[in-house]
């Protein structure tokens, strides 16, 4: 990479080449930075800076086209969101999260919307997520979504967790740490369809800076 970087965030593009953004740098300061992997060329091509230097944040992948980049760290916690284009290489700031929040969880759903889960605001863990709509541009609390009017929080606050899509456009989150309490063992999905969560079970190891992954037969290998 054209940048030694640290805690930032990867993303496989639409076209086959992988966009890093920001993270920290061998200073311990906070990076602007964009890059993108030419696989064909096998080179790292810079490409225009974030909005806002970050660490710690989330991105994910728009229908779109799109990544979208949320939260994060640069001496306060970020809410502030933007997202890149790749037939430009350029980014653009949208609609603040109702939350700043860092080590978070998000991810794409089916609907094409981004949920986005837990993380910490400086006072300790976020037990609420937020959903973010492209078209509107808008933020709304997964309690109460206007679009359902009924909904409620996560079951416990946590961050540096997994948040994975299943097959059935569920979410499910899994492991995670509390600022106070240690390793979170409970396991919590996300109904969409009546913005609601519920637990799901407990792991046998609980973990945080860990993998989730989706296999083809529908199950989850956690390490």
């Amino acid at each position: 990479m054209n940048d030694a970087r640290s805690y930032h965030t990867a993303l496989l593009l639409p076209d086959g080449n992988l966009l890093v953004a920001g993270g920290y740098d061998a200073g311990g300061n906070y990076l602007n930075t964009a890059e993108v992997y030419i696989s064909t060329g096998r080179v790292w091509r810079r490409v225009g800076n974030l909005n806002n230097a970050r660490a710690q944040h989330s991105m994910t992948l728009l229908q779109t086209g799109e990544a979208l980049v949320a939260g994060g760290l640069n001496l306060s916690i970020l809410n502030q969101a933007e997202t890149y284009d790749p037939q430009t290489g350029n980014w653009t700031s949208r609609a603040s999260m109702k939350t700043p929040r860092h080590s978070h969880g998000a991810v794409l759903l089916k609907d094409g919307r981004v949920l986005v889960s837990g993380g910490d605001d400086g006072f300790g863990e976020i037990g609420f997520a937020e959903i973010y709509t492209r078209s509107s541009n808008q933020w709304d609390y997964t309690e109460n979504l206007p679009q359902t009017n009924n909904g409620n929080n996560m079951a416990l606050g946590r961050l540096k967790h997994n948040a994975v899509l299943l097959p059935n456009g569920k979410v499910v989150l899994v492991g995670g740490v509390q600022a106070l309490g240690g390793l979170v063992t409970l396991t919590e999905g996300y109904n969409v369809l009546a913005s609601s969560w519920q637990a799901q079970g407990n792991l046998i190891a609980p973990r945080e800076h860990h993998t989730t992954t989706l296999l083809k037969d529908g199950t989850l290998l956690t390490a």
